[in-house]
């Protein structure tokens, strides 16, 4: 009840209210506005489209494509709510086939900006301009020069609704939000040719490119990502999939590097993204985040996209065909990669459930001769060695067979040093003790625009890293010095990390350098050729006396326990 015990009376909302209310539930912020116009230009049938805008696209988004237009008489229908040329009746909502159909995109924007739309229509002498004022929620027409296509112009987003205005954050993250659009559907459309401008600057460039994905993979992600990925192809019933999985060397320790789409549309399935996940359980740590770009080209009328407002997540008529389909899928890549010496994340090769403890019955005698260990005192306390035990052989791939007490080990000894330089590493960057090392000759590296600034914008986080760079030249930076504890990095691999980690903006930067770290020790060739199973037991002496924490931590991902059987039947399997 109001204050003068006046009962309120309910009564209809003008068209400006019910708009700029509508534009809340699809316009979130600059690259919400990027993402419906694009998808909109995709529909029209453009293989051209030209991205402009200016400070993060909060004070201008111009989207020019070479599509079929919008009819004239049908542009001031265009800006109205409810009003689409995608769908017609119940049978079309039922095999949604567009990227967008909700017939709220443009009256939202128009509501919430200074908004106008430029379109011609290939039969027409001249293209039609129309203007939209959010104030009083009149349009204007009149004659334009244009190309056939369309033009939409969005100025000073949220400026007719000041409050929402305030919560966009920085130009550079607003920037970043869109790009991170147009890398999803530059990923999705290779055959249209996208070109992106921030502030007047080119900061991508993908030509169309038909069978040819080499090129746009790696303008939108990197070569690293594409030279280590996995080619996947299959097909069941009226789904098709493909794409391309990375290996774990494209691993990662958070979820943005995952693109899955339906049709051609940006989604998100947690039963796909369950069934990858559990497939590469084998040849990946459980901390970390498969790569991949992921295709699935289905029937629409066995998928419901209309479950979401943005139509990020869908709902398949089997989840469970799609999720056992792709699992079994992946599974099967695997074993084939594997089979063939493909590198895999060895970090879980030995990450299994650990057995009981078993009494050892193994004589020294029982080895065979090649495997020598004259030259160690078996007798002495292997409680030294902590968790680790005494060295007993080395197998081949780096594998260590150690002893403690009663139970003998294998340990993964590779991934075991990694570990070990890594958790040095970040302790070293905890306490500023992270030296640099001086190369004898600086190495140049050339890089886009965009990556360029990362490099500039973040040199001291570098620096923390232990490297020292300076810009050489428009496009190219030259590192001065690498960390002195990793003189074989490479430096390259390390850098395009660095950028891909540090381009999106993050929200933890000890989190963010923890996972270029772990890329500058995964990158770092190593020389496992020891003289001696002595020379193994000091480096174990050497990891146990430095206290890390990581000889306390779970170390299952390193060794587990076997029997004398099991190590004879490796050995003899060796042979």
């Amino acid at each position: 009840m109001s204050q003068n015990n006046q009962l309120p009376r309910i009564s209809s909302l003008n068209s400006t209210l019910i708009n700029q209310i509508a534009a809340g539930e699809v316009i979130e912020r600059p690259s919400s506005v990027v993402k419906e116009l694009v998808e909109n230009a995709i529909d029209s049938g453009a293989d051209r489209i030209d991205i402009y805008i200016d400070r993060g696209g909060t004070e201008k988004i111009l989207i020019k494509d070479n599509g079929c237009g919008i009819h004239p008489d049908d542009l001031e229908l265009a800006i109205q709510r409810h009003t689409t040329s995608k769908l017609r009746d119940q049978e079309g909502l039922n095999a949604i086939r567009s990227l967008g159909f909700r017939g709220e995109a443009l009256s939202s924007i128009a509501a919430i900006s200074d908004f106008s739309i430029v379109s011609r229509i290939p039969t027409a002498e001249h293209a039609v301009k129309l203007e939209f004022d959010p104030y009083t929620s009149r349009s204007r027409i009149s004659p334009a020069s244009a190309n056939v296509g369309t033009t939409v112009e969005v100025i000073k987003l949220f400026q007719p609704v000041p409050v929402r205005r305030k919560f966009l954050r920085s130009p550079k993250t607003e920037y970043l939000h869109v790009f991170e659009v147009l890398k999803r559907l530059a990923l999705s459309h290779y055959e249209i040719d996208f070109r992106f401008y921030h502030n007047g600057k080119q900061k991508l460039y993908c030509p169309a490119s038909h069978q040819k994905y080499d090129d746009r993979i790696a303008s939108v992600l990197d070569r690293p990502f594409y030279n280590n990925a996995w080619f996947i192809d299959g097909s069941i019933q009226d789904i098709k999939v493909w794409g391309w999985l990375g290996n774990a060397k494209t691993a990662r320790n958070q979820s943005d590097r995952q693109y899955l789409f339906l049709n051609g549309r940006i989604i998100k399935d947690k039963h796909i993204s369950h069934a990858i996940r559990k497939a590469m359980e084998s040849v990946m740590h459980e901390s970390r985040y498969p790569s991949y770009i992921i295709y699935l080209d289905v029937d629409p009328a066995i998928v419901d996209v209309n479950v979401h407002p943005t139509k990020q997540e869908v709902r398949f008529r089997s989840p469970r065909t799609v999720h056992d389909f792709i699992y079994a899928l992946i599974s099967d890549l695997i074993r084939q990669h594997t089979q063939a010496g493909s590198l895999v994340d060895t970090d879980n090769v030995l990450q299994k459930d650990q057995p009981e403890r078993i009494n050892t019955s193994l004589k020294i005698n029982d080895l065979p001769n090649e495997y020598s260990v004259s030259d160690l005192n078996l007798s002495e306390n292997s409680e030294d060695l902590n968790h680790l035990g005494i060295p007993v052989m080395i197998l081949p791939g780096n594998i260590l067979i150690t002893r403690r007490g009663d139970e003998l080990r294998i340990i993964d000894f590779a991934n075991l040093t990694r570990h070990y330089l890594l958790e040095s590493l970040s302790e070293q960057i905890e306490q500023s003790k992270l030296k640099p090392r001086p190369l004898l000759v600086p190495v140049n590296f050339t890089f886009s625009d965009e990556q360029i600034h990362v490099v500039i914008d973040n040199s001291a986080k570098l620096e923390q890293l232990g490297f020292e760079v300076t810009p050489s030249g428009p496009n190219t930076i030259l590192v001065r010095s690498v960390p002195s504890s990793l003189p074989d990095v490479d430096i390259e691999q390390v850098l395009h990390k660095f950028i891909n980690t540090f381009q999106q903006g993050v929200n933890d930067t000890g989190s963010a350098l923890m996972e270029v770290l772990s890329a500058m020790v995964e990158y770092t060739a190593m020389d496992y050729s020891f003289t001696s199973l002595s020379e193994i037991k000091s480096i174990l002496k050497r990891y146990t006396s430095l206290g890390l924490p990581f000889l306390q931590k779970n170390l299952k991902g390193y060794w587990r326990t076997i029997n004398s059987q099991e190590l004879l039947q490796i050995l003899n399997d060796g042979k």
